[in-house]
């Protein structure tokens, strides 16, 4: 049988539909697959407190290694640059109207005070996350994050990181999963960033691979998936489990 120029791009055209619907078939699903999983956590705690925690991550990378500094709470332990994000104005009012309540795991202080690691009604776990999805009330960069680990401690100069250019990677969200330690279910979301230094940036950070300091190191990315354990074993350091999402 033959086919004139009609049939065949009639033929394109149909094509053309089916990949569309097709495709925006399989990004309906797994938009539905993402919220029924948090649906069905919130079913199934919904008396209960879901602990959460949420932050950005930077992945910096400067020649195949990438930039770790020690960790806050758990000293000698090294993890990316960035921390839990915080909500203010009218987030606090929304996470108050959703019986939202910091979380009782690490002590509430001047430098924890408003962070997005809190423990959400599961009733509410849905309406929280959509409320974390809009933007609205919360921090959207890591910018201050940064700030206190790389530049108020002197690691890099003020003059030269004014400000960072930062693009979006992905978004990491950990498996729900019960924690004797908490108390409850609880899960982690963490933005992914990368930092796109200027020229003199990039100068910069070069530079810091040719020091050594307690306050930093370089490491590839085979010394972050085993954990700190270095290409021969010859040197070990302690680096976070969340420090593997950056790659």
């Amino acid at each position: 049988m033959r086919f004139g120029i009609g049939d065949e791009v009639g033929q394109q055209v149909a094509i053309g539909i089916l990949v569309f619907v097709v495709g925006a078939g399989v990004e309906a699903w797994l938009g539905n697959r993402r919220w029924a999983k948090y649906i069905w956590l919130s079913v199934r705690n919904w008396n209960q407190n879901v602990r959460v925690s949420i932050s950005v991550l930077y992945r910096i990378e400067i020649e195949g290694e990438y930039l770790l500094v020690p960790s806050a709470r758990f000293p000698g332990r090294f993890q990316p640059v960035g921390g839990v994000l915080k909500a203010y104005g009218s987030g606090v009012s929304e996470l108050r109207r959703l019986g939202v309540r910091d979380d009782d795991v690490v002590p509430i202080d001047s430098v924890s005070d408003g962070d997005l690691r809190v423990r959400v009604p599961g009733r509410n776990l849905v309406g929280f996350l959509r409320w974390y999805d809009s933007g609205l009330g919360r921090e959207l960069s890591g910018w201050r994050e940064f700030q206190e680990e790389l530049v108020s401690t002197g690691i890099l100069q003020q003059a030269t990181f004014t400000s960072i250019r930062e693009d979006a990677l992905r978004r990491h969200e950990s498996p729900a999963r019960y924690s004797e330690w908490a108390g409850s279910h609880e899960i982690f979301i963490a933005e992914i960033r990368i930092v796109l230094p200027t020229e003199a940036q990039a100068l910069e950070l070069r530079r810091l691979k040719l020091e050594s300091s307690e306050g930093y190191v370089w490491v590839s990315a085979s010394t972050i998936e085993r954990r700190g354990i270095g290409t021969g074993a010859t040197e070990q350091i302690q680096i976070a489990e969340q420090t593997s999402w950056i790659l």
